[in-house]
């Protein structure tokens, strides 16, 4: 009858049973070796790691080193940047991105209102205009010919093709210019803008082209059709998601407004734009930002109340009239907040309904 090894047997057994291959368990080093940590390498500086094969390490203290957020062009455009811009086509984008590239190189005012900061060469890299609309824009807009603005046009640029990209950057590079202009997106590749992998690798190459120091604007289509800002950028949204700023030039009544739509940075202040082209004159004016606007409506207001208390009714006809067209919201909001401010009071008569006078105003009997 068998009877159950005692632990004693099994282990006089083992001992007597050859043994081909050493056991690394044996030896505490093997062991430690075995479970993929090696004691010896536990404290291995990082200037001593194989720069062949490994990826280049960076300690805070050279982050710390890195150029500080600015405004290239301020409270417009930032410097050392991705940014984008869109807008439908005929909507003034490469205008507005030339009368940019002037006040840098120029180093004067955007719009004689916004001051640029760091004035020096601009790049134009333009897939998308003749050289005979140039020549028009550039006199109409009275741009002088010794200004530092440089342009690469209709050269077959691609930059899904590394070859083309490579002689564009060492270009960039060796003219060292404060901004490079790319007009438009849809030119410098040839591949799906609905395919988030594929422009995932052509718009890395403009980060790349950041990371020297160097901004890029890269003015882009928006889809047709209406709907919020945020998603009428045409194409995968890995488009904007690497830039830093997304811009948004679109038209509201007879004008266009420029507007931030997503950025890493500070939000914009809407501005109103107007383009004013005559025969020998072309250029954009600034009709102020929102807040100007909404200063500027507010005053109407209140001189108007000042004379003549009016319900909400009255007071929208009248800024119609004047040229000043605001929604019902919008002018309730700006009431609200008037009243709110201490502006304005309210007055309840017949039937609720409410009157406003300007307290610098007649009062209501």
């Amino acid at each position: 009858m068998n009877q159950k090894k005692t632990a004693k047997q099994t282990e006089e057994e083992t001992k007597n049973v050859p043994r081909d291959d050493k056991d690394p368990w044996d030896n505490p080093e093997e062991k430690t070796m075995a479970q993929g940590f090696n004691p010896l390498e536990e404290d291995k500086p990082a200037d001593s790691l194989d720069k062949e094969n490994t990826y280049r390490l960076a300690l805070i203290s050279e982050i710390l080193e890195a150029p500080p957020i600015e405004w290239l062009i301020e409270d417009i455009l930032f410097d050392r940047t991705f940014s984008i811009l869109g807008g439908y086509t005929g909507y003034g984008k490469s205008l507005l991105a030339l009368a940019i590239a002037q006040s840098i190189a120029e180093g004067s005012p955007l719009f004689g209102r916004y001051n640029v900061n760091r004035s020096g060469k601009v790049l134009i890299v333009d897939e998308e205009n003749s050289h005979s609309d140039l020549k028009d824009r550039i006199l109409r807009m009275g741009i002088k010919k010794e200004l530092p603005i440089y342009f690469l046009s209709f050269q077959g640029i691609q930059l899904d093709e590394p070859e083309s990209f490579d002689r564009l950057f060492e270009t960039i590079i060796q003219l060292q210019p404060v901004l490079v202009i790319f007009d438009s997106l849809v030119r410098f590749h040839g591949k799906n803008e609905n395919d988030a992998s594929e422009m995932s690798r052509v718009m890395s190459h403009f980060r790349e082209i950041t990371n020297t120091g160097i901004g890029c604007l890269v003015l882009h289509h928006h889809n047709k059709g209406m709907g919020p800002l945020e998603i009428r950028t045409r194409g995968s949204s890995d488009i904007v998601g690497i830039c830093d700023v997304e811009y948004a030039l679109w038209k509201q009544g007879n004008d266009l407004n420029l507007s931030t739509v997503k950025t890493r940075r500070t939000h914009i202040e809407s501005i109103k734009l107007s383009i004013e082209s005559f025969q020998d004159d072309l250029k954009i004016r600034c009709l102020g930002t929102a807040e100007d606007e909404k200063a500027m409506i507010e005053m109407i207001v209140d001189d108007r109340l000042k004379e003549q208390p009016s319900g909400i009714s009255e007071i929208s006809d009248f800024l119609t009239n004047n040229g000043n067209r605001i929604s019902d919201k919008k002018l309730r909001d700006l009431v609200s907040e008037m009243c709110e401010k201490g502006y304005l009071k309210v007055h309840t008569g017949a039937h609720r309904k409410q009157t406003f006078s300007s307290f610098s105003g007649e009062k209501l009997e």
